[in-house]
């Protein structure tokens, strides 16, 4: 078994992002940014290694990218769904500790009950499976 591979050095490091505000905004703002993330991994394999056509870049075509284009979009895109990822599970492990909070202060010795305890149980799995 390989060891995890993080998202990124430079934040596994306590380092400034070196692309800071790049990839805050929206994904249709990224290079290529109308393309779902599956149609762009597709477009990229079909395209990364495609000649360069002159004929369609001087034509001004809509529907031709160069190859450097495609790739652009790649790095563009993983790196802003990196950072969503990252963002996403900093406000779970904040919100599971705050529901964790909350369920230490339901947990009242006066106030038992099979209710009671069958949702502080069920409270206490959901947290222990999506923290796992």
């Amino acid at each position: 078994m390989s060891e995890s591979t993080p998202a990124a050095t430079w934040r596994v490091n306590g380092e400034k992002d070196p692309h800071a505000g790049r990839y805050d905004g929206e994904r249709s703002q990224l290079a290529l940014g109308k393309y779902t993330d599956d149609e762009l991994a597709n477009g990229a394999f079909m395209n990364y290694d495609a000649p360069f056509d002159v004929a369609k870049v001087m034509a001004q075509d809509p529907d031709y990218h160069p190859p450097i284009v495609w790739m652009t979009a790649v790095k563009d895109r993983i790196r802003w769904l990196s950072r969503k990822l990252a963002a996403a599970d900093a406000q779970r492990t904040e919100l599971l500790g705050a529901l964790d909070g909350l369920l230490l202060a339901y947990e009242d010795p006066g106030n038992s009950g099979s209710t009671h305890d069958d949702k502080v149980l069920a409270a206490r799995a959901a947290i222990a499976k999506a923290t796992a």
